[in-house]
């Protein structure tokens, strides 16, 4: 893993999240990244040449509404199953 600033355009996020509930969480995150500048950075995975998210949509999308143009990315290793699998064991 490591951590890496990456433009938002060469990121591609993850579906999964839609929905009013959803919305609301983004409002929260960008609400706390304008007010603090903090956020935890998004796990993503590289995979032909593009960064794929595997923990960190939402924060994507408030960035992205934010005006951000980067992002902290923490950048593992590993291959699209392996993603898939954390994606389902993060699951609530």
């Amino acid at each position: 893993m490591t951590i890496q600033w990456i433009r938002l355009s060469d990121i591609e996020q993850h579906y999964e999240d839609q929905g009013p509930e959803v919305d609301k969480q983004i409002s929260r995150i960008q609400a706390w990244i304008r007010r603090t500048g903090l956020y935890e950075p998004l796990t993503v995975r590289l995979e032909n040449k593009i960064f794929k998210i595997i923990d960190g949509n939402k924060r994507f999308f408030a960035l992205r509404c934010l005006g951000h143009t980067h992002a902290r990315c923490d950048v593992w290793d590993c291959d699209a199953e392996t993603a898939r699998l954390f994606r389902e064991e993060a699951k609530p």
